[in-house]
């Protein structure tokens, strides 16, 4: 399985790491900010003693953070502080927007902090503050302070203040956001009082106030205590969303010092929500049943970790033991209708006195599967120091969370920081990547004790290139993955694969050839084919080239089958076969054949989906004939069919190679639109052209389409070395740097540089105009005899950064010495430069596999990231020689399907890549949401822009849902909408769209929604990356003319 993984450095209160997708390397804090560049550093200042997501407090579409100063002293010793930083696009600011004091001498303000979220429905989050040590009338009486959001600057008035009349109280150790207990649209809060004497001397509680429009009510709506003496209830407080999907949320309350037959157990309580007043009666129980374990230390919700959409909770225990002496540990419980203490996970440091368990927090979605992650926290843990801290991530899935952690971090500093005393979880960046807060209060950089904070950035992780799947031919000599593509042939959103294995002896004969195709699925695809496509005729090889497209205009992807060797009345002629898509069962009967009528022409070696070349509104079908005889012996051509309703097979433009043996047609691609005019672009290489003083150097030339297809290139690019064999690979790029053109990659297989046949491959800018020849980029693997560049693909984007990535096929490089098992690379897009090293490799461990030898890529299990597909067609498969097989890459697991899907009225029709809206002036994406957090409501924003314009430019327009959905509405996910209006007619549009997510109840009278609602990632069709999804036009007939 790939993960994406990297990190690189950013910093809060002197320090921060990324945790998110870069190239590979280790999980390791990177550069530091200087100590100062966040909040005020002093001796034993302590920051980071408590962090939060604060929400967004300014409404401009970013989380905000806080971080809590406990020794903050400023005219008063000790007093505390919070420090509020404003999230940002680059991440949270370095300097803090708001510093909040309460000006009282050993108040520890800031010992508490957290996002109240929206208490009073203005559509802004507030903030609300714990100073456990605040005297009012009693000394330690504690109190908790409300701030509210609002537009622009955040105001350090305090709005509410909250409290008891008790010495030694506490109150505010613990504060919390309730979220919406009640239902009636406004957020509540929580706060704790582990010191209250109720019944007996420190029996602690918690107190809980409603929400309201206007000023806020500070009168206790709900006084939550045990009657038990000395167990600190309330010394943990949380909201935990909604555990049991009423539509209301719920709240969980720890009681670390709570006895039950064991002494200082600790337990936790739930408590579920309900319209009116708030019922006091404990809805569920946890414990440990270990003396000693303070099981309750932490709670926090858990978002939704197995995806079944009820929201979990999770408690820690840090003197837990379990072969090690307060080790600590995490608890999790999962949600359900019936709520219930049954333990479904335990989580645990394995390490004497880590103290794991102290924090525990909710990360919401890392990493954008749609299962919900979280963090544990064991500050006394040994790493880099005695005591130096440890942050444990464990991700979600749809069999619940992983008890093995994901990444530990460390605080990579040789002193008892205590990493991980605090953490919180919230998208600083609004990438829709959940990013995670960490404290180390006792950190020392200037000053002893001065504390830090770091912030560890989400996203799509990578280890190593290991096959999530792989398919086979199950027969000797078959070699299957001598071709692979992907395209979406049943309309359901998800990638199909088909892969040819040209050698297969099936229904037509030996070596007639058969292509399966592999229908994808929300758990990646079934690896028992779906559909045979066997060739008719012994030897005609059908399956030696294959390619996915709607040429006929019904939304469906169609599969173009090359058959080089077919022979009929013409030997060796080859041929190519159209099956058209459909719903449901594939049909396996042939629609269309073409034949180019010449002996020995091999037409059908290369074939590929053109897109729309003449702005018809129907996707094309390129074929490539190497051994075509045209101006010279073998000078090769390249033969363009317009797509139509009724697809017509006879030849609508030549192109020939123009020199003896020059091979043009070899390969050949769509490269998509390379110069921004809205016309499909496409090319071809001829690797045996002599050029530039070489022979053999190979060319590649490039067709720009137009209403009025020129069949003269509009750019030439020659190898210039002896047997450097430039065209072996082309294919269209996508938009590997995001400027709003396609690009294109170029395979080089037999290039010398340094190592004899190394091979390597070219990447090519488009741009508005002339196409650039000039290189963009330069891919090499420097092994001798690699054979890289023999395959290449694009278009895909393997880690939802918005920038196309690209694979490179080196079917002889060697792993162990010189066996050729075969490789792939994949390489990263990004804004210049491009990053030549490549970020992954996948390879096969058994000899001569000639894996690499195809390379595709497609979103199998619709989950937002483009899957690598790599074939192999020498593998040898149980006592099948040379079967050959095509490997899959799940590019972040298996994530949740999100299908965002193009449509030509409201998801009844879908439209393909380079397909007609049906539309003058718009059409609709639909796509699938669900909430990692458990039960939220949700609308679709799109971005469409025109072809040749970056997303995020002014000429893009974006389009909101009309109303919220509940997220849980349907078992996996509901399906939302987002309609595309006003466009230019008979203009291409590429288009992306994310879910915009708010508290369920926000549809209450007298709530206003937030005007920047936090967000998902950003998804794209199949997480292609391309940039010409639709036309926007009503209909269009074949000649152009409507």
């Amino acid at each position: 399985m790939l993960r994406f993984t990297a990190l690189c450095g950013v910093l809060v209160t002197g320090a921060c790491a990324l945790l998110g997708y870069a190239p590979p390397v280790q999980a390791t804090l990177a550069t530091t900010i200087p100590d100062g560049a966040i909040g005020q550093i002093a001796l034993n200042a302590q920051s980071g003693y408590s962090v939060a997501n604060a929400g967004d407090l300014n409404g401009d579409g970013f989380q905000d953070m806080a971080v809590g100063i406990y020794g903050y002293s400023n005219g008063e010793p000790s007093e505390g502080a919070v420090f509020v930083y404003f999230g940002t696009a680059t991440g949270v600011d370095t300097t803090a927007d708001a510093v909040l004091e309460p000006n009282q001498s050993n108040a520890r303000f800031g010992a508490s902090v957290a996002s109240a979220g929206d208490v009073n429905g203005d559509g802004f989050d507030d903030l609300i503050v714990g100073a456990p040590f605040f005297d009012v009338a009693n000394p330690d009486d504690g109190r908790a302070f409300l701030y509210f959001g609002g537009p622009a600057a955040f105001d350090t008035t305090v709005d509410a203040v909250l409290g008891l009349s008790q010495g030694s109280a506490f109150f505010g150790v613990s504060v919390a956001g309730a979220g919406d207990v009640n239902g009636d649209g406004y957020a509540d809060v929580l706060v704790g009082s582990s010191g209250f004497d109720g019944a007996a001397t420190n029996t602690g509680a918690a107190l809980l106030y409603f929400g309201g429009a206007g000023t806020f009510n500070t009168t206790v709506d709900a006084n939550l205590q045990s009657a038990n003496g000395g167990v600190r209830f309330g010394s943990s407080v949380a909201g935990v969303g909604d555990v049991n999907g009423d539509g209301f949320a719920d709240i969980l309350i720890g009681s670390p010092f709570y006895a039950n037959g064991q002494a200082n157990e600790g337990a936790a309580f739930l408590y579920l929500g309900g319209a009116g007043a708030f019922n006091v009666a404990t809805d569920a129980h946890y414990e440990t049943n270990q003396a000693d374990a303070e099981f309750g230390t932490a709670v926090a919700a858990a978002g939704d970790l197995n995806g079944d959409g009820f929201s979990d909770v999770i408690i820690g225990a840090l003197r837990y033991d379990n072969g090690q002496t307060d080790e600590g540990g995490a608890f999790v419980y999962y949600g359900g209708s019936t709520p219930n203490s049954v333990l479904d996970a335990t989580l645990e440091a394995n390490q004497a006195s880590a103290a794991m368990g102290n924090a525990v927090a909710s990360l919401g979605d890392v990493n954008a599967d749609g299962y919900a992650d979280v963090a544990v926290g064991a500050p006394l843990f040994d790493g880099s120091n005695a005591d130096s801290g440890q942050i444990f991530v464990y991700l979600g899935a749809a069999s619940g969370i992983a008890s093995t952690p994901y990444k530990q971090f460390d605080a990579g500093v040789a002193q008892p920081a205590r990493l991980a005393f605090a953490l919180a979880g919230g998208d600083f960046n609004g990438d829709g990547y959940t990013d995670l807060i960490a404290g180390t209060p006792d950190f020392t950089g200037t000053l002893t004790g001065q504390g830090r904070a770091l912030v560890y950035f989400g996203g799509t992780v990578t280890d190593t290139g290991v096959a999530d799947a792989r398919v086979e031919s199950g027969q000797g000599s078959g070699q299957l993955g001598q071709s692979v593509a992907t395209g979406d042939v049943n309309g359901d959103g998800f990638a199909d694969l088909v892969s040819g294995a040209f050698g297969y002896d099936g229904t037509g004969g030996t070596n007639s050839g058969r292509v399966s195709l592999y229908f994808g699925g929300a758990a990646g695809f079934n690896t028992v084919a779906d559909a045979q496509l066997n060739g008719a005729l012994p030897d005609m090889r059908a399956g030696g080239a294959v390619a996915v497209g709607d040429i006929n205009g019904d939304g469906y992807g169609d599969v173009i089958v090359g058959a080089p060797e077919y022979s009929n009345g013409h030997n060796l002629e080859g041929a190519v076969l159209i099956y058209f898509g459909g719903a449901g069962a594939f049909n396996t009967t042939v629609d269309a054949t073409i034949e180019i009528n010449q002996i020995g022409a091999g037409f059908g070696f290369s074939v590929a989906y053109a897109g729309d070349v003449n702005g018809d509104g129907y996707g094309d079908v390129l074929v490539g004939a190497p051994n075509y005889d045209s101006l010279g012996i073998d000078d090769g051509g390249m033969f363009l069919y317009f797509g139509g309703a009724n697809f017509n097979t006879t030849t609508d433009a030549t192109m020939s190679g123009g020199q003896g043996s020059a091979y043009l047609g070899w390969r050949v691609a769509g490269a998509g639109d390379l110069n921004g005019d809205g016309y499909a672009d496409i090319a071809g290489g001829g690797i045996g052209f002599d050029g530039n003083g070489a022979t053999n150097a190979g060319i590649a030339r490039v067709f720009f389409g137009g209403a009025s297809f020129n069949t003269t290139p509009d750019a030439e690019i020659e190898g210039g070395q002896n047997d450097a064999r430039l065209g072996s690979a082309i294919a269209g790029a996508g938009d590997v740097n995001g400027d709003g053109f396609s690009d294109l990659i170029i395979g080089v297989n037999e290039y010398d540089n340094g190592q004899l046949d190394e091979g390597r491959a070219y990447i090519y800018k488009g741009g508005a105009g002339a196409f650039s020849t000039t290189v963009y980029a330069t891919l090499e693997i420097n092994q001798i005899n690699s054979g890289f560049g023999s395959a290449v693909a694009g278009a895909g984007d393997v880690n939802g950064d918005g920038y196309a990535d690209v694979l490179v096929g080196a079917p002889e490089f060697d792993v162990v010495g010189s066996n050729d098992e075969g490789a792939a690379f994949l390489y990263l897009g990004s804004a210049t430069p491009f990053v030549t090293t490549h970020a992954v490799r996948m390879n096969q461990t058994q000899l001569a596999t000639r894996q690499g030898f195809s390379v595709a890529f497609g979103d199998v299990n619709g989950d937002g990231f483009s899957d690598p597909i790599v074939g192999a067609p020498s593998f040898d498969g149980g006592a099948a020689a040379d079967e050959g097989a095509a490997s899959v890459y799940l590019s972040n697991g298996v994530g949740k399907a999100a299908l965002a899907q193009q449509f030509s009225a409201l998801l009844t029709a879908p439209v393909d890549d380079w397909g007609l809206s049906q539309n003058p002036s718009g059409f609709t994406v639909g796509m699938t949401s669900f909430s990692s957090l458990g039960r939220e409501r949700s609308k679709l924003e799109l971005e469409a822009c025109p072809n040749g314009i970056a997303y995020g430019a002014g000429s893009c327009v974006r389009f909101i849902s009309a109303t919220w959905t509940d997220t849980t509405a349907a078992a996996n996910g509901v399906v939302i909408a987002a309609i595309a209006s006003g466009l230019t007619t008979n203009r291409i549009y590429h288009w992306r769209a994310r879910t915009l997510y708010t508290p369920f109840t926000v549809t209450q009278a007298g709530i206003t929604a937030p005007s920047n609602p936090r967000r998902g990632p950003w998804r794209r069709m199949r997480a292609g990356s391309d940039v010409a999804d639709v036309r926007v036009i009503e209909f269009a007939f074949r000649n152009g003319f409507e």
